[in-house]
């Protein structure tokens, strides 16, 4: 049954847009009844965190008025970039022993600060002198906000995960053998591979359609309107045109990586992924897929939905997804899951069920569901929480159900992750997170406006630039095609070039905008790009 009846509202909210995807149950199957799209304006969300919240209600409620939705339950996708994952083993231990050798891993592995830190884990599989365990980390602060803004709009949402979103959209039926799905996004591309039991591994990448434009612009020195119209146009439809080598040159480096990861998945599951299926804005670049077919001894294709292929767009891959989860078919239900909760006991030997109906302010609970095959209770913790479980379980009759905020229940999944790779893209996630906590509302007065431009098509307001007080932290300026990286009077491409920096060079930064940093040069205020430095200072006091 779904969570509405036998229609289930699957909503994917990014930082540029809203995808909503209404799908219904029929006797054979499954169908999408209705989708909608909504561009959002620059600042509204950021790095996956809210940031003009009304915008945002509107937002979501224009596009539910336009599909007539009335339904208040739905399944939402929280953003991957707030979220950790961690494949680690343990030896023979002790099952007292495991909360806390897990929690030891996740401070070793999850950059966010103890008191903020919530986490899960699962046993992926057990062998005689070793248990492999899947960890997944996220910022109570970052759960809280989505999850206090859902019950302002009297919404009931189920939290999902975006690339398994994608994987139940494409494949209805779970694949025999592994599948890998290429998901080419904004900012980002991810690799993920699924089998039989779902997820086994995951890879990420600085690679998307905005990057790849801004490379055409500069590389080719025209305004990233005109690039990003060129790169949709011609693409890499002929491969000696300028832009395609551009193009390729951008790619080649993530296609190198992806082959890197198929080879290193079968080294170490003795399995061959059978095809790559891609996915997201990106995958419509012309010539893309015909340029990557000889890259890959497998099969490469566009990635179709079976519930989208009478409406041929990809954009709401991740939102049909999502509404499928809502009909807790059973081959989903091994799938990661936040649930809503209800508050703590704060009385030992009362069944959960008698502390849920006595309690009205809403929280989270705890899942714990048995299973003859593998370990399957999950217990979603902060440090503080984890020490008075300890003391718990010490005694007779503990009831070792209840903590706060959060549930995930993870299995089947087994991400193999280079180590070194892994915990650099953390690290600089973590950093981005830390900065959007302390940094304050972004919405500003009119009268602080000094501008409105036009960025890819959208007025955005600007404010007046601010002069270089106190640093935030220091930047170390990376490498990029061009040899050298351009700093703007504005955090856009749009704005005028006042100047460039070198690789290896140091600036201190001063104030974060979207995809952008901006920095002191000879005396003068610009902005660079964040995908081309790398943080080396954490916030000064």
């Amino acid at each position: 049954m779904a969570l509405g009846g036998n229609r289930s509202v699957g909503l994917d909210i990014a930082d540029t847009s809203i995808e909503v995807a209404v799908v219904g149950e029929k006797k054979k199957g499954y169908g999408v009844v209705n989708t909608a799209r909504m561009n959002l304006d620059p600042g509204v969300v950021e790095n996956g965190r809210i940031k003009d919240e009304t915008k945002l209600k509107e937002a979501i409620k224009q596009i539910f008025n336009k599909l007539r939705i009335k339904q208040t339950k739905m399944v939402f996708g929280l953003p991957e970039t707030q979220v950790f994952t961690h494949v680690f083993k343990l030896e023979n231990h002790e099952k007292k022993d495991r909360e806390r050798l897990v929690f030891e891993e996740a401070q070793n592995y999850v950059p966010i600060k103890e008191e903020d830190l919530l986490f899960s884990y699962s046993i992926l599989a057990e062998r005689s002198n070793e248990i492999e365990v899947l960890l997944v980390a996220v910022s109570k602060q970052v759960f809280e906000e989505w999850q206090e803004f859902f019950k302002k709009l009297d919404l009931e949402v189920m939290f999902d995960v975006g690339s398994l979103a994608l994987f139940r959209a494409l494949f209805l039926d779970r694949p025999k053998e592994p599948v890998g799905i290429v998901d080419l996004g904004t900012y980002e591309s991810n690799l993920s591979i699924f089998g039989p039991e779902g997820l086994m591994f995951g890879l990420s990448g600085k690679v998307g359609g905005h990057v790849l434009t801004n490379q055409v612009a500069g590389e080719l020195q025209m305004l990233y309107l005109d690039a990003e119209q060129l790169k949709m146009t011609q693409g890499m439809t002929d491969l000696n045109h300028p832009v395609a080598k551009v193009l390729m040159n951008k790619l080649e480096g993530w296609v190198k990586e992806m082959q890197e990861s198929l080879k290193y998945f079968h080294e170490q599951t003795g399995q061959a992924v059978i095809n790559l299926s891609l996915v997201g804005g990106g995958s419509k670049l012309p010539g893309l897929v015909d340029w990557l077919k000889p890259q890959f001894e497998i099969e490469v294709k566009l990635g179709v939905s079976p519930l989208l292929k009478d409406k041929q767009d990809l954009e709401y891959m991740v939102a049909t997804g999502l509404a499928l989860r809502g009909f807790n078919r059973p081959q989903d239900q091994k799938d990661p899951v936040l649930q809503v909760k209800t508050k703590v006991a704060s009385k030992l030997g009362k069944s959960v069920g008698e502390v849920m109906k006595k309690q009205e302010e809403p929280e989270v609970k705890i899942l714990d569901q048995d299973s003859k095959d593998s370990e399957k209770k999950v217990v979603l913790v902060t440090p503080e929480e984890l020490d008075e479980l300890s003391k718990l379980k010490k005694q007779k009759k503990v009831l070792m159900a209840v903590v706060a905020l959060g549930v995930l229940i993870i299995t089947g999944a087994a991400w193999f992750r280079y180590d070194q790779r892994t915990r650099n893209q953390t690290l600089l996630k973590a950093e981005e997170t830390k900065k959007a906590g302390e940094s304050g509302s972004l919405i500003k007065k009119v009268d602080e406006v000094k501008e409105i431009k036009t960025v890819d098509g959208t007025e955005v307001a600007v404010e007046e630039s601010l002069p270089a007080t106190e640093a935030l932290g220091r930047v170390v300026i990376q490498e990029t095609p061009t040899g050298w990286l351009s700093v703007r009077n504005g955090p856009a491409t749009t704005y005028e070039r006042i100047g460039q920096v070198s690789p290896e060079e140091e600036y201190d930064y001063f104030e974060e905008s979207g995809k952008w940093l901006r920095i002191n040069l000879d005396g003068t205020d610009g902005w660079v790009r964040a995908d081309y430095v790398s943080v080396t200072e954490e916030h000064r006091n």
